[in-house]
């Protein structure tokens, strides 16, 4: 079971885990492949900016990935997934779906919206 915790600083260890199994994924996004707490600082208040409601995703006991979306994205005024990342460990076994549209759906979704936009980058 997939449960979504709300993200927020006391998780920036966890956090950090998760994004640096994703080396590849920095080094396009932030031009190094290590983040360090600073970065994991930075993009709080880039979401508090954004207001993007930043998740943790749940497996039993085990954190799998982020998520990060918004119900106003920038360019299109839509609900918006600005991140899933999922934690290397668990990339290739089946957990995109549930983590991204499934939960979103289930848990946070008006019943006005039909369109979820995922961010390119």
């Amino acid at each position: 079971m997939l449960t979504l915790i709300q993200n927020d600083r006391k998780f920036i260890e966890i956090e950090k885990e998760i994004m640096n199994s994703n080396k590849e994924y920095n080094a396009i996004a932030y031009d190094k492949q290590i983040l360090d707490k600073e970065d994991i600082l930075a993009t709080f208040k880039e979401a508090d900016e954004w207001r993007i409601e930043r998740y943790l995703v749940k497996k039993d006991e085990d954190y799998i990935a982020i998520l990060d979306y918004g119900m106003s994205s920038p360019r299109h005024q839509k609900p918006w997934l600005s991140l899933l990342a999922i934690h290397q460990k668990y990339q290739g076994l089946g957990w995109t779906y549930p983590c991204q549209v499934d939960r979103f759906k289930k848990t946070k979704q008006p019943s006005d919206v039909d369109i979820l936009s995922v961010s390119g980058g």
